[in-house]
């Protein structure tokens, strides 16, 4: 079973982990990350949204960029 889990914070910063086989966590690997949330490097973009399936990540900021 693909486990993706990723969430936003109030400030907009993005954090994610469970599986990654695809690369779908967005950390720049194509492995399981552990059981610990790892921050996104999203370069001071405040995102407002997130999605994910089972091989992909999406994320909307306030700007509309996807």
């Amino acid at each position: 079973m693909c486990i993706t889990c990723v969430f936003v914070t109030a400030k907009g910063l993005v954090y994610a982990f469970g599986d990654g086989s695809s690369g779908q966590l967005g950390l720049g690997t194509s492995e399981l990350e552990s059981s610990t949330p790892t921050q996104l490097n999203l370069r001071n973009i405040k995102v407002k949204y997130a999605a994910c399936g089972e091989n992909f990540t999406a994320l909307i900021t306030g700007m509309r960029i996807v």
